[in-house]
């Protein structure tokens, strides 16, 4: 389910950082990462310009409830 998707990430975030809790940037950034995505790839994916996404991933802008939705 999703929920098990989401709360199983969470903890590998959580292990992986040592349990320093991350930005939402931070978060969107390891995802894609951990995905093995560019931002062109990730961004496409979820309807986001690399740009764009790059300022989210960097906290100049946030991420709306579409976005996280997209994700």
């Amino acid at each position: 389910s999703i929920f098990f998707l989401i709360m199983s990430t969470f903890c590998a975030i959580l292990s992986v950082t040592g349990g320093v809790i991350m930005t939402t940037g931070e978060r969107v950034r390891f995802l894609r990462k951990t995905l093995g995505l560019t931002l062109e790839q990730f961004g496409d994916s979820i309807g986001l310009k690399p740009s764009s996404l790059s300022n989210i991933e960097s906290g100049v802008c946030s991420l709306t409830n579409l976005n996280t939705l997209a994700i």
